[in-house]
Formats: structure tokens, sequence, C-alpha cells
């Protein structure tokens, strides 16, 4: 029975409809068997329910609301004008003293409340305010969610410590002891639809006449059941062979409306499923043995399957089975794809304060936002003060009177926490509703973490992460919005401290004196306490223990009681303990609140960088600036290195080559490794901005929106798959191996953006040059452009350009070495240019021609000639990459310091015909590319071994190079040199017109190569 202490201290004045509803529901408890739990009925009548529609047992007398319970927070049938007026004034914030900032607005539940109501919510800066003045913030967890009878009783059985606690519930009665938790339980399971789990695991059999081989079973199961996890085993009986599978009921694949694949326990889906065996296993006969749900029924299926680890059994990713507990390691490896689903029947939420709260005025504030919150669904709660903290655990369940179920979100959540934060400081709890961010905290624990460290059987990252929680540990934000976020955080908090250290010292009475006083964390009190005369000496004081500094402002008619100090009279003084007790924090503990939140956040953000570079360091981040760092410091390196020995001593050098070389090869091995793992990556399409993704028309393909994003698929032999995402900001190629995926993602992009930016592997480089070439994408990475213009011409794409003089010279002399073959340069050719060398003192050139096969492209034409100082030539895994074949190379370090490769075997070999050092100047000109075979390794697919080579046709580049030499003593050139080589003369003025202190320098002094 209700009893009617209940409604004490309720104002029925202008309550007219709520006193009817209460002692409507009164007499509907009253009508109710005696001995049973009293039932709430529905808002939406006042027809009493009939009195077997509620079950349960006896409940404990109804307790009377404690005084301090807020009649305000009852009910929410119907919001009066007072209450309205008392939610929407600006109230103080429960001993903050700061006013909040606007009125309140009313906040709709999006899942979980059913009425409309008045939800304080303030300021970001009102709630800074708030913090730094001893606010404590609201936590409320949604821990976790039960169904099915033993799970809810486990958890009440949790929250009631056994029985030992009672539990109260929406209407104020109490349920106490184990009996009446389990009949409690039962009633609810009563009122819950029945609803089955879904069914996620399907065992079949296949009778096939004949035998059949594992290999054969492997492939047509794969294209029966594709998407699907399965696992099997083959039976021979006879003339015939049994096949017993177990497979997920979902598959990984979508079908054309984007729906996920999945196989349904009804006619349909069985009989579709058996067409496919069928055609696949050619008429085997088809058995379905049932579902069963979850990994739980994975793992019995699979048991079932191999007999308790008896009989091996194949998986779909070719993995033997041998043993039981391998059946039970790949039924949890099955989770994610099974997509199960379970009903939730209750919600276990969590409310939690600090230490030395005020433990009945929270259960109230807790019991006021429930009210709220949940009104119209049934709940039982309880406070444990077994930890620390104190906290109260709620079952909620997830039904409402009406039968209408909540979906709890990341805004319901923080309308909890906003309507508790609003409930508590009207019981006098200073509390905020703020973001873990505010104070740098770790995110929380799970119930399961705490349950494993009882039981001994957490893991290390559980203590870690309870351990972080509990000692207060700084959160350190990895992902780039967290670390966004906690810089706005650090700003607010810089901007509190500005706030608070600029507020105006209280204003003197007139006719006092002001006496300062250095109060000591912990410091009992003094019978004299001692003041200083001025605030400064108080402050240094308080600033050498971390302490306050507090003031007292004497009237002048008690200037008696101030007596001068002993020690030290002219700085202090000592006064009575009754003008001490009028003192007045000057620099209270909130202050000091500040500083400590706003160090907590500024390390936080310094430990995030300091991580994040860490992390790019060791884990090869692909970031270009890391990646271009590496290369620009081993260029530099080599660059040194190489003048450190040429300066050395004759008998020193080549053990210094030595070690120089080992040296640079494991730097070149880790730059390999880095550009490796930059291509490493998922490949995309970036544009130069945010576009908002719309679904287009792409032939082939079908578009879809989902979020932010559009997705878009194409359509395979087995069904639907995603080919490539639209996020507005990039386009993610996820099929990127397929052509024709690649060329819509690139024709989609290109309507987006002007100049499109690739990043993915070099396979997949390769295949957007050579589209970029046939449809004429615009890419804008420097490193492909060489590689499109080739491919463009090698596919007769370009337009009739204009030639260059050096286009044409290059043709002409093509055709002279057609002429006369043999005129081309070879190892012969390096005496007649010492020769020339020495009849020329100024300059001498050995120009090298295209070789005859080659083909000018235009883009070799407009392409200007590369132009620097010969820094090495030498051999290495062509592009640096393990996985290629040796290639010779030569560096040449242009006019900007930087060093540049050419991978070609024309150019090294010419450049050694032409006996060039280092120091030479060298000039190589791009041509275009040739059509050559190249004998390529073909190795052994199991053991990775070279077993033979085989020709292969490969494009290989055409360059022409020209070396110039400078010499000790300038020379005129001679009039011959001039009229024979047009183009050296020419390129040797430019040399001379560009460095002329450098020739001045080389006249005056004999020249040292690097």
């Amino acid at each position: 029975m209700i009893n009617a202490a209940v409604f004490d201290g309720l104002d029925f004045a202008g309550l007219s409809f709520r006193a009817r509803a209460r002692l409507q529901a009164n007499r509907d408890a009253n009508a109710i068997a005696a001995g049973l739990y009293e039932e709430t009925p529905a808002k939406s009548s006042n027809k009493p329910k009939d009195s077997a529609s509620s079950r349960g047992v006896p409940a404990a007398p109804a307790a009377p609301r404690p005084a301090s319970y807020l009649p305000a927070s009852g009910s929410r049938i119907v919001v009066t004008p007072e209450e309205e007026e008392r939610r929407r004034r600006k109230v103080m914030g429960a001993g903050a003293g700061i006013l909040a900032a606007g009125p309140a607005f009313a906040v709709q539940s999006v899942g979980a409340a059913q009425e409309a109501y008045a939800v304080e919510v303030r300021s970001v800066a009102v709630k800074r305010a708030a913090l730094a003045m001893g606010s404590q913030a609201a936590v409320v967890k949604l821990a976790s969610y039960a169904s099915g009878r033993a799970r809810v009783s486990a958890l009440l059985t949790y929250q009631s410590h056994n029985g030992e606690l009672a539990l109260e519930r929406q209407d104020g009665s109490h349920v106490q002891g184990k009996e009446a938790i389990q009949a409690l339980v039962a009633r609810w399971q009563e009122d819950t639809p029945a609803r089955e789990p879904s069914k996620d695991v399907l065992s079949f059999t296949l009778t096939i006449n004949g035998g059949v081989s594992q290999s054969e079973a492997q492939a047509a199961l794969a294209e029966a059941l594709a998407g699907h996890r399965y696992a099997f085993r083959i039976e021979e009986q006879g003339s015939q062979s049994r096949l017993h599978v177990v497979m997920s009921a979902a598959s990984s694949q979508r079908d054309e409306q984007g729906r996920v694949v999945r196989v349904y326990d009804n006619r349909k889906s069985l009989g579709a499923l058996e067409r496919r065996l069928s055609d696949s296993f050619d008429g085997a006969t088809f058995e379905a043995q049932g579902f069963l749900h979850g990994v739980e029924g994975a793992s019995r299926h699979l048991l079932r399957l191999s007999r308790n680890g008896a009989h091996s059994v194949i998986t779909s990713k070719g993995k033997v089975l041998a043993s039981a507990e391998a059946a039970w390691s790949e039924a949890k490896s099955w989770k994610r794809d099974l997509r199960s689903t379970d009903q939730r029947e209750i919600a276990h939420i969590i409310f939690s304060a600090k230490p030395g709260t005020d433990t009945a005025a929270f259960v109230d504030a807790v019991r006021a936002t429930l009210d709220r919150e949940f009104g119209g669904r049934e709940y039982v709660f309880a406070l444990h003060t077994n930890r620390q903290h104190i906290h109260v655990h709620t079952a909620v369940r997830m039904r409402d009177s009406h039968g209408k179920k909540m979906d709890p979100r990341i805004q319901d959540l923080q309308r909890w926490r906003e309507t508790l934060a609003e409930e508590a400081r009207q019981r006098n709890i200073p509390m905020e509703a703020v973001s873990r961010f505010e104070q740098a905290h770790v995110p929380g624990y799970k119930l399961k973490d705490i349950r494993r460290l009882e039981r001994g059987t957490a893991p290390e990252s559980a203590r870690r992460r309870v351990e972080a929680a509990k000692t207060r540990a700084i959160h350190i934000p990895t992902r780039e919005e967290g670390r966004k976020r906690a810089n706005e955080v650090a700003r607010g908090w810089q901007a509190v401290a500005i706030a608070q250290a600029s507020s105006p010292e209280p204003t003197l009475a007139p006719d006092s004196i002001r006496l300062y006083r250095a109060e000591k964390p912990g410091a009992p009190p003094s019978s004299a306490p001692l003041f200083a005369r001025d605030r400064a000496t108080a402050e240094t004081l308080a600033a050498s223990f971390k302490g306050s500094v507090s003031y007292v402002d004497v009237p002048r008619s008690r200037l008696s009681e101030v007596t001068p100090s002993r020690t030290n009279p002219e700085a202090y003084v000592t006064v009575s303990r009754d003008l001490a007790a009028r003192q007045q924090p000057l620099t209270p503990v909130p202050e000091r609140r500040v500083v400590e939140l706003q160090e907590r956040t500024r390390t936080a953000i310094e430990r995030a960088e300091r991580q994040s570079e860490i992390q790019s360091e060791q884990k090869g981040k692909p970031t270009m600036p890391t990646l271009e760092r590496m290369e620009s410091t081993v260029d530099s390196m080599k660059t040194n290195i190489a003048a450190l020995i040429q300066a050395a001593p004759a008998e020193a050098r080549p053990a210094l080559a030595e070690t120089a070389k080992e040296a640079i090869q494991d730097l070149e091995t880790a730059l390999a490794e880095k550009r490796k793992q930059a291509e490493s990556r998922r490949p995309d399409i970036e544009g130069d901005r945010y576009v908002e993704p719309r679904p287009n028309s792409v032939e082939g393909f079908r578009s879809k929106a989902k979020g932010t994003e559009v997705h878009y698929f194409r359509e395979t032999p087995t069904g639907e798959k995603l080919a490539f995402v639209d996020n507005g900001k990039q386009v993610k190629i996820h099929d990127w191996k397929d052509r024709e995926t690649v060329r819509a993602a690139l024709q989609l992009s290109s309507e987006k953006w002007e100049g499109l930016t690739i990043k993915g592997n070099d396979e997949y480089k390769s295949m957007v040059v050579s589209l970029a070439a046939e449809h004429g994408f615009k890419i804008t990475n420097p490193e492909l452009q060489e590689r499109i213009a080739a491919e463009r011409q090698r596919l007769g794409k370009l337009e009739a350009a204009k030639e260059t003089a050096e286009v044409r010279e290059a043709a002409l002399q093509t055709e002279k070495a057609k002429d006369a073959p043999a005129q081309k340069p070879t190892s012969s050719a390096a005496p007649e240019a010492k020769a020339e060398t020495a009849s020329r003192p100024e300059a001498s050139t050995a120009k090298t021609e295209a070789a005859p096969t080659a083909k000018p492209e235009k883009d070799s034409a407009e392409r200007p000639a590369m132009v620097g100082v010969l820094v090495s030539i030498g051999e290495g895994r062509y592009k640096d990459d393990p996985k290629n074949d040796v290639s010779p190379y030569v560096d040449l370090r242009t006019e900007d310091g930087r060093v540049h490769r050419i991978w070609s075997v024309q150019v090294a070999k010419d450049l050694k015909a032409a006996d060039a050092q280092p120091g030479d100047t060298v000039k190589a000109q791009y041509l275009g590319i040739e059509h050559v075979t190249k004998p390529v390794p073909v190795k052994d697919e199991k053991t990775g071994e070279v077993t033979h080579r085989e020709e292969k046709a490969v494009e290989r580049g055409v360059w022409q190079t020209e070396v110039v030499r400078q010499v000790q003593q300038e020379q005129p050139a001679k009039p011959e040199a001039k009229t024979a080589e047009p183009e050296t003369a020419k390129f040797d003025r430019q040399q001379a017109g560009n460095h002329p202190k450098e020739r001045r320098h080389e006249t005056n002094k004999p020249r040292h190569r690097p």
C-alpha cells in the first residue's frame, strides 16, 4: 500500500491535475490485491488496471520521502508556472557565486525521456568558472545492458549486494531480499514482449554422389558461400560423400539496395542457398541441421562438427582446426562477421559523486533525475559506498508503460548529466556537466574491468586503464580532433586565469586598514595569527609553500587588537582571534584549481605533440614532410661524406670509403623502408578543398549516401562490391585493383577538383598513370609527371608540338648515327674526350647521342634539361626497392642544393665512357622511351627462390647527356669548337654567366674536387 506520508510536504495549491493523478494512483494501488507490488497506472488512462495483470511479491512499506526531497522534481505530468519560473530564472551556482549565462531552454529527449521539460544548460565559460570555484563534474555512465532472466537477475543481485541492500523503485517502494528480487525479475520477464535472438550460425550437410577432394570442396564452397565464414569436414560413406558445413548466416557482401546479404530461417532463403550449393556441387542433396545464436552457437556447432576435436576441420581461410580449443578460438574470431543482435531489456546506469559529497542530498538528486528522465518507466536503484566515491547503481527498463523503447544516444547521456548537475545544485552540491577534456581526464574504465580485477583475471591493458583513471592521469589525445579539442580547452582555462588575475581587490571600507595573511595548507589555527602589512609580502610567503592569501579589514575602532610582531614588527602584525575569524580569501583555492587545470591541459597538448612525433618516426607514419626530411638528410650526408673522403690523406681514403659505403647503404635501406611504408596506405585521390559529397551518376556504379559520405558500388559475379567512397576531401579507393573502379573514381574526382593528388602504392600509381595518359586526368604529383608524359607518348595521345633546337639536334644526330653507326659514343670515345680537353683549356664536351630506337617526346622538349654537379655514379636496387633488380644510377646536385638521382643504364654508361668525375657539370635531357627486352627473374611460388629468367619487353628511358669540365685556368675558346658545337658553347656561356665569382676563384687558385 502507498503510505500517505509520501505526499507530506506537497503543495496541492494550483496542482489539481497532479493531485487527482496522485490520488488516482493511490486508489489503483489500494485496489490491487493485498500483498502485491503497487502498480503505477499508465498516464494515458485513469482507468484502473486489472489486478490480474500485476504480479510480484509483497513490497516493503513505502518509506516517507526525506525532508530534502523536492516536490518540484516529481512526476512531470504537468509543470506549474511556479516551477517553470524557478527553472528558467537565473540561479546561483550552488556556492559558486556565478550567475547562469542566460535563461535555460527546453531540451527534448531523443531516446529516453518522454515529456519535454526545462533543462538549465549553462555556457562553457560559466561551467569553467564554477569548476574553478570548486564544483565537481557530473558523472553519469551507461555501464551495460542486460537481457534474459539470468543476466537481469545477476545485475539486480549485484546492485543489491546479494540482497543485503534495499532497491528503491520508481514509486518510492523498496525491494529487499533475494526472493523479492527474483520475483521482480520474473514479473519483468513476463511483461517483456517475447523476441527470439538472432539466428547467426547455420549447420547443414551435403550428400554428394561419388568422392570429393578437399580442394574441390574448398573451391565449390568458396563460390557458393562467398562472403560467409564457414568450416567443413568431409565424411566418406561408401559410394557417397557427406560434406558437413557450419556457416555464418551473415555475409560481408551487400545486395543491390546496399543491405547485408544474410541467410534466414525460412523456406525462401534456405531454398536459394540450396540452389547455389546444388549448382556448385552438381546436384548434391541439402539438409539443414538448424540455426544457433552468437559466438556460443558458433562454438557449439564447430565442436559438434569436429566431434570435440576428434576430427580435423577446414575453415574458409584454409586453417585446420585439430582441437576443441582451436574450434572455440575460431568461433570467437567470427564475432564481428555474425552481426548478432539480442534484445536489450535493462539499461545499467551509474551516477557518481566525489568523496565528501552530502550523501543524502546526492541520492535525492539522483532520485529527482531518474524521475525527470525516466518517467513512465520502471526502475530500481541503490546507493553503494564500498569505494572512496559515492555512486548510485540504477537498472532502468528499456520499454515504458506504453511499450515504447528508448534508444540512448550521446546527446541523451549529456542531457542526463545536465539534469543531474541541475538537481545537485538545487541541493547545495556544486556540480557541472562538463566534458572530460575540460580536466584532461583519461577515458573511464568499464564495469567488466573492475570485475576482472576483483577476480584476478584482468589483462595488463585493463589494469593500466583502471590505474590511470584512479590516479587522475593526464589524458594524451592521439587523434587530430582530440588535440584540437585539448587546445581549445587550454585556451579557455587561460582566459579564466587571466580573468581571475585581473579581478580587482575588494573595496576597502572607510576608516579601516587592510592586513594580509599567508595561509599554509593544512596548518592548524593559531592563537596569534600573523598578518602582513602589505599584499606583496603575504603573496611571496604564500608562494613559498603553495598557500593562499586572505585579508581582513580592521576598523579604526579595533586597532587596539592589532599588535606588531616580535620578530619582524615592520612587516608583520598579530591580531586577535575575533578579527582573524573575519578574514576573507583574497587568493582562494579555486584560483589554484585554475592553474592546476591549465597545467593539465597544457601538459596533455605537449605530450600529444611529442608522442605524435615519436610515433611518426617509430612507425613510419606516411607524412611527406618527414619523408622529405629523411631524403634531404641522406643526400646531405652523401655530399659531406664524399667531401671528407676527398680531403682525407690518400692512404686513409680506401678504409673511409668502405666504411662510408656501408653506412650509406644502411641509410638507403631505411629510406627505402620509409618509402614502402608511405606507399602501403589505402589508395586515395585527394583534392585541394572540401566539396560536399553528393550522389552522382557514374556509369556502371550505384551510389548511396551514408551519413556524411557517399558510397559507390559495382556489380560483380558474386554480388555488389564497395568500389570507392567520397568523403568530401578525398575519394578512398576500396577496390583499387579493378581498373574500371579507379577510372570511375578519377572521373568523379575530376568533376569535383581541378587537380588530383594521388596517394597509394606503386601498382596503384602505375594504373593511375596509364588512365591519366589515356583519358587526360590532371594529376598534380610531381613524381608522376615524367611517367604520364612517357605513357602519353607511347599511346600517341599527344598533339603535335614545335620541336626545340635541342630536339631537332637530337633527331639530326639520330639520323647521322644511322648512317655512321661507328661514330656512336662507346668506351673508345674516352681518349678522344681527354685529348679534346687538353686542346681546349676552357671547356670541353663529351656529348652522347640518343639511341636510334628512341622517339622524341613532346614533353621531353618542353621539360627543361637537368643541369647539376656530378656527385656519384653507382648501382643499387631500382628506386631503392629491395624487390627490384640492381640498376645503375647517377646523382646530380642542382643549384638549389638538392641531389637528384637518375636511374638510367644509358646515362651511367655514357658518363663513364666520357671519364666524368665528381665535380664535373653535367647536363641531362630526357628524350623519350625505347622498347627493349630484358631478362626478368622468375621465382618459385612456394620457396620464393629465383628458378630461371625470361625475356620480357620493357620500356627504357632515353637521355642525352653533356659533360662540361672546368680546368685550372681559363683561356679563350677556339673558334673551331664554337663552330663545331654551338650548343656546347652556348651552354658554356650560360654557365659562365651564372657563376662569375666561381670562375674568378678558379682562375686564381687550383681547383680541388669535393
